[in-house]
């Protein structure tokens, strides 16, 4: 088997908190490079430009 030690637990709820929102940011780095791919759409219909303007058909 594996000799590892298991890492000391935390004492208040504060250390673990900050435990786990290292783990949560050490996840977010890792998939950092897969989030890269946008998708098809890029350009005008991204960026959303000026208010859209409605006129009434006169005819």
């Amino acid at each position: 088997m594996a000799d590892t030690t298991p890492e000391p637990q935390p004492e208040t709820a504060k250390e673990k908190m900050r435990q786990a929102l290292d783990r949560k940011n050490e996840r977010a780095h890792q998939n950092h490079q897969a989030q890269q791919n946008t998708g098809a759409v890029h350009g005008s219909q991204v960026n959303g430009g000026g208010k859209r303007t409605f006129r009434r058909k006169s005819g």
